[in-house]
């Protein structure tokens, strides 16, 4: 056995990652880009804009079973906080897309409590650096919405001015592909499991504790 934690492109732990003396290495698992079966992984273009302020294109990530939209759909943004259940109790959210922070609450429900307060779209905000992929449906369905990460600072600046007041339009584009983004230590194992493969094609004779 040998245990594997997840470090990001800058060495630094991920905040998911088990970290401590028992663990034998660490590897990148933090928005690593993977192939999926083809044609079901998405692609995100985001753009974002505070009431007539030209858009302004933010990192981000699309969702698998985010509904396809080659062409940009254009939708100002509703505040649904952390997508809990009553966050969207009583509210309706035709014609907008939801707003909504990372944490607490699984991405499918978050999705879920949209779909049923009929938004047009889901555009998330990390909570910590960067953005991640990850799947808006459980069973691998297509939804009819776009679903999309952006970064933390961007889904920040957006909530403020919509707390202040000012429309914040959002411009998404969802584009097919073979490939998606993921975090865990799901993503950092394979890439140790590879050294490891390449370690006893050097020299088979290793016992596990020598190639540990």
């Amino acid at each position: 056995v040998i245990a594997v934690g997840a470090v990001d492109s800058n060495l630094k732990k991920a905040d998911f990652s088990q970290w401590a003396p028992e663990l034998s290495i660490m590897g990148p698992g933090v928005a690593v880009r993977s192939s999926v079966p083809q044609g079901t992984g998405r692609d995100a273009q985001v753009s974002l804009g505070e009431g007539s302020d030209q858009l302004q294109s933010v990192n981000s990530a699309a969702f698998i079973g985010s509904a396809r939209l080659d062409q940009p759909i254009a939708l100002p943004l509703m505040d649904a906080g952390l997508g809990k259940p009553e966050d969207f109790q009583g509210k309706d959210f035709s014609g907008k897309m939801a707003l909504i922070s990372r944490g607490e609450t699984p991405f499918v429900d978050k999705v879920k409590g949209a779909l049923a307060a009929h938004a047009g779209g889901v555009v998330l905000y990390n909570n910590a650096d960067g953005v991640i992929g990850s799947a808006a449906t459980n069973d691998g369905s297509v939804l009819d919405i776009p679903v999309v990460m952006i970064e933390q600072k961007a889904g920040q600046q957006a909530l403020a001015a919509l707390k202040a007041g000012q429309t914040v339009q959002a411009s998404v584009a969802v584009i097919g592909s073979d490939y998606a983004t993921f975090d865990g230590t799901s993503m950092a194992t394979p890439h140790v499991s590879g050294v490891v493969a390449l370690i006893k094609a050097a020299n088979s004779k290793l016992t596990p504790a020598q190639v540990r």
